[in-house]
């Protein structure tokens, strides 16, 4: 709830858009902080399945299935 209302603070403040990019590791808190920001950051995430993968092409699949579920839930 901090960062929501942090967000709903800062919205009345500025114009310019918002991305939210701290503790984004999965499809629902994407979806929940999507309602506060303009967009979400998955960066440290994705650094996690390339962690979490021995090759390549399975870091690759990973990555590819994780943001497909970022994507669903922000529609």
């Amino acid at each position: 709830q901090q960062t929501a209302d942090f967000l709903q603070n800062l919205r009345k403040q500025t114009r310019h858009p918002l991305l939210v990019g701290f503790g984004i590791s999965n499809a629902k808190t994407a979806a929940e902080m999507s309602r506060y920001g303009d967009g979400v950051i998955i960066g440290s995430a994705v650094i996690n399945r390339i962690a979490q993968n021995p090759d390549l092409q399975s870091a690759q699949a990973a990555i590819f299935d994780f943001v497909q579920e970022i994507k669903k839930a922000l529609k």
